[in-house]
C-alpha cells in the first residue's frame, strides 16, 4: 500500500508492505532529494537493553524495535495538513506526525511514544526522522557544511567533501563510517548549530533543522547493501550513545521527541527561502517589535559590568544624540563590585541596586533616560545563582541543577532548575518586582554558563537537562504573554543558543559577543540559516574603548551595515566622536530605519552560497519583489572592484545606498555588478528589479 501527503510544494510517499512502513521518496518543489534505499523504516526507536546497537550505534545497522503498521490518517489544519502514520508493537505505540503547508515547501516531523505495556519501558533513542539518499559511487556523495558555531565564530559552516572522508572507502559494506554531530548542556548551540546542509551534485541542496530542549544530536551514515549505495541521515535530538540520554516511562506514559523539519531546493538560496517563510509562521507575534528601533547598550566598549550613574547621563545623552530609540543599562547595576569580584558573580538578589555606582538611587538614572525622549531597558540573568550572592537560602536546595547528589558550579554560578515550580515563581516575581519599580520598556535576559546534567528520576541527568530546558521556555513565552508592551531579548553569551525553538519565542536574540568589525560579516553572511533577520541583535561600535580612542569612517560605515541586516545594538563610547563622524552614524541610523518596512517581509539572499570565515570578500542580502539590498564588504587591506553575477536575480539598476560619499563607485552592466571598494570596507548597495 502507497500512503502519500502531498501539495503543490511538496511530496511525501511512504509504502506499507507485510505490516511494516517504509519511508520511499520526499520531493521538494519538484526535485527527488531523496529517494530511499528499501529498507529505511518510517521509525527507528530504541529501548534500553534491548538488543544489539550496532558498532557505532548507526541507525541503519539496527533496527531497534520492529513495528507494525496500525494506520495512517490525513488531517487539515489552517495552513496545511497533517499526516499521521501508528505503529505499535506489545511495548509501544509510536505516532509519526507529518506536516506540510500550503505556501512554502518545508516537512515537518515529530514522533510520540508510548508504553502501552504493563511495565517500565527505558527509551535510549527515539529518532525523530531517518532518510537516506541513494548514491551511484564515491563521486556521488553531496557536499555535507558542518555547522559550528563556537563562541564570537558563530555561523561558521565548513565545506565538507563526505566521499573524500571517512566514507571514502564505501564499497566496504561493514564500514562503520559515521559523522556525528552533537551538542551537550543548556547552551543548545555552543559547539554546533542544530543545522545541516547537503549540497548534491545534481539535484539541488538539501536542508533540515532540529528544535532541540537542551542536548541534541543528528548523524549521517554511509551504508552499502549488496548493488545499492546509500547516505543515511538520522535527525534525533538526543541519544544514549551521543549524549548518555535515557527516559523512563511508566505504563501509559508518552515521551514527545524533538520537532525536526526539512526543505529542499535549487540552491541555497531556495532552502533559505523555503525555512524564513516557515520561521515567520511559527514565530511569536509582538505587539513591539526590535528591529523598529535603534537600542543602545551600555555594556560593550563602555562599560562593560560596572556602569555608574554619570556614565549613564553622559551615555544616555550621547546615545540619543545619535538616534537611539532605547537605552539599555547592562550589567552591574544590582549588585556592587566586592573585592574584585564582578556583580555578575553575586546574582540573585535582585532587588538590590548598586548604591556604590548610583548614590542617587537607580530611579534618578532611569528618570534621566526617559527625559531624553528614550526608552529604558535593563540586564538580568535569570537561570543563574551567583555562587556570591549575600543571601545563599534565597532559594531551597531543590532549586538547583545537581550532578551526583552535588550542586556544580559554572562561572562562579549555580544553575536553577526551571522545571521546579519553585524556580518559576521566583522568576515571575523578580520580572514582577523590576515591572512594578522601574516599568522597563526593555529586558535583557541574559545567560553566561552551560549546565551539562541534571539528576533527574524519570531518566539520565542528560534528561533532567531537557526536562529544564522545556520549562524555560515555556516561562520565557509566558512573560512575554504577561507583559505585551516590554520588549524581551534573549542571550547566551552572545549566540550560544542560536536554535530554532529560540527563533520561535524570542523578540530579539543576541547572535554573538564579537566585537571585531571585520569578523561580523562573516557571522552574518550565514546567520539565515539558523534565524530570522528581523531578530538578531547585532552590536554595532563606531568606536572602541581605549586610551587614545579614534576610529575611522570606514570603520563607522562597517558597523553600521553590520547591524542593517538585524536589529541594531548601539554600543560604545558615542562622546568620543567628533562631529563629522557623529554625522556620519546618524546617517547610518537614518538608512537602517529606512529599511524597517521591508525587514520582516524581505527574504535572505547568499549570491556566494556560504561565507568561509577569513574570506576577502563578503556578499549577502535582503530581497523584495521590487529590490535587492546587498551589503558587500572588501575585507583585505587594499584596493579592489568588487564583482558579482546578480543575472538571477533579474537586476535592472543599481545604487550605493549608503554611505552617501561613496554613491557613484558602482556600475550594473548586463546583470554584472561592480563596485570600487577601499581597503577595510563595506557598502550598501540598492538594486532595483522592475
Amino acid at each position: 500500500m502507497n500512503i502519500e501527503l502531498k501539495n503543490k510544494n511538496l511530496d511525501l510517499r511512504l509504502i506499507e508492505t507485510d505490516g511494516k512502513v517504509y519511508l520511499s521518496e520526499i520531493v521538494f518543489d519538484e526535485k527527488n532529494l531523496i529517494r530511499c534505499g528499501k529498507n529505511v523504516f518510517n521509525s527507528y526507536v530504541y529501548l534500553f537493553g534491548s538488543g544489539y546497537r550496532g558498532k557505532q550505534f548507526n541507525r541503519y545497522c539496527k533496527r531497534g524495535e520492529v513495528l507494525n503498521f496500525v494506520k495512517h490518517e490525513e488531517k487539515t489544519f489552517k495552513n496545511g495538513k497533517t499526516l499521521l502514520v501508528i505503529e505499535r508493537n506489545d511495548k509501544i505505540e509510536v505516532t509519526t506526525f507529518y506536516n506540510i503547508y500550503d505556501e512554502f515547501t518545508v516537512l515537518e516531523v515529530k514522533k510520540q511514544v508510548k508504553n502501552i505495556s504493563d511495565k517500565e519501558i527505558t527509551l535510549e533513542c527515539v529518532s525523530s526522522l531517518c532518510f537516506s539518499i541513494t548514491v551511484q559511487d564515491e563521486k556521488d556523495f553531496p557536499v555535507f557544511y558542518k555547522p559550528h558555531n563556537t563562541w564570537c565564530c558563530e555561523f561558521n559552516y565548513e565545506k565538507i567533501n563526505l566521499g573524500n572522508g571517512e566514507f571514502a572507502p564505501f564499497k566496504i559494506a561493514d564500514s562503520s563510517a559515521k559523522t556525528a554531530i552533537s551538542s551537550n548542556g543548556t547552551q543548545t548551540t555552543n559547539k554546533y548549530l542544530p543545522v545541516g546542509i547537503l549540497e548534491t551534485k545534481d539535484c539541488g541542496v538539501l536542508a533540515f533543522e532540529i528544535s532541540p530542549a537542551g542536548s541534541w544530536s543528528y548523524e549521517i551514515d554511509s551504508v552499502c547493501e549488496g548493488e545499492e549505495k546509500n547516505l543515511f541521515v538520522g535527525l534525533t535530538g538526543r541519544t544514549y550513545a551521543d549524549n548518555f540520554w535515557i527516559k523512563r516511562l511508566l505504563p501509559g506514559e508518552t515521551y514527545e521527541s524533538d520537532s525536526v523539519r526539512l526543505t529542499g531546493g535549487n540552491d541555497v538560496d531556495a532552502v533559505i527561502k523555503n525555512l524564513t517563510l516557515y520561521r515567520r509562521t511559527a514565530r511569536k507575534k509582538f505587539k513591539t517589535n526590535a528591529y523598529e528601533s535603534v537600542i543602545y547598550n551600555n555594556f560593550m566598549h563602555n562599560t562593560y559590568d560596572n556602569p555608574t550613574e554619570e556614565g549613564d547621563a553622559l551615555g544616555s545623552s550621547y546615545a540619543k544624540e545619535c538616534g537611539s530609540d532605547y537605552y539599555v543599562v547592562d550589567a552591574g547595576w544590582h549588585d556592587a563590585r566586592i573585592n574584585g569580584i564582578s556583580p555578575t558573580q553575586a546574582i540573585g538578589k535582585w532587588y538590590t541596586e548598586n548604591v556604590s555606582n548610583y548614590p542617587s538611587g537607580f530611579i534618578k538614572t532611569i528618570d534621566k533616560i526617559r527625559s531624553q525622549g528614550m526608552k529604558f531597558g535593563l540586564w538580568v540573568e535569570l537561570q543563574s545563582f551567583g555562587v556570591y550572592c549575600d543571601t545563599p537560602d534565597l532559594l531551597s536546595e531543590d532549586c538547583f541543577f545537581h550532578e551526583n547528589g552535588l550542586r556544580p558550579v559554572c562561572n562562579n554560578r549555580y544553575q536553577l532548575d526551571y522545571s521546579n515550580p519553585k524556580v518559576r515563581e521566583y522568576a515571575d516575581n523578580v520580572i514582577a518586582m523590576l515591572v512594578e519599580k522601574y516599568s522597563p520598556d526593555y529586558v535583557k535576559i541574559d545567560y553566561n554558563q552551560t549546565a551539562l546534567a541534571n539528576d533527574c528520576a524519570s531518566g539520565s541527568a542528560v534528561e533532567g537537562v531537557r526536562l529544564h530546558s522545556k520549562a524555560y521556555e515555556e516561562w520565557f513565552a509566558s512573560i512575554q504573554e504577561k507583559y505585551p508592551n516590554v520588549v524581551f531579548e534573549s542571550c547566551s553569551s552572545g549566540g550560544m543558543r542560536n536554535s530554532p525553538d529560540t527563533g520561535k519565542y524570542s523578540n530579539v536574540i543576541s547572535v554573538s559577543d564579537q566585537s571585531n568589525y571585520t569578523v561580523y560579516p562573516y557571522i552574518l553572511a550565514n546567520a539565515a540559516t539558523a534565524l530570522l533577520p528581523e531578530q538578531i541583535g547585532i552590536w554595532n561600535i563606531p568606536i572602541k574603548l581605549s586610551d587614545t580612542p579614534q576610529t575611522s569612517d570606514e570603520e563607522i560605515v562597517m558597523n553600521c551595515i553590520n547591524s542593517f541586516y538585524g536589529v541594531m545594538h548601539l554600543a560604545g563610547r558615542l562622546n568620543n566622536l567628533n562631529d563629522e563622524q557623529k554625522t556620519l552614524l546618524k546617517e547610518g541610523v537614518d538608512y537602517y530605519r529606512s529599511l524597517i518596512k521591508i525587514k520582516s517581509v524581505a527574504l535572505p539572499v547568499m549570491p556566494d552560497g556560504f561565507t568561509a570565515y577569513g574570506a576577502k570578500e563578503v556578499c549577502f542580502g535582503l530581497s523584495t519583489d521590487e529590490k535587492l539590498y546587498l551589503f558587500i564588504y572588501n575585507l583585505s587591506d587594499g584596493d579592489v572592484v568588487l564583482e558579482r553575477d546578480l543575472i538571477r536575480y533579474g537586476v535592472k539598476s543599481a545604487r550605493i545606498a549608503f554611505p552617501e560619499y561613496a554613491k557613484n563607485q558602482t556600475t550594473l552592466k548586463n546583470g554584472i555588478l561592480a563596485v570600487n571598494m577601499l581597503p577595510k570596507s563595506a557598502r550598501v548597495v540598492e538594486l532595483l528589479k522592475k
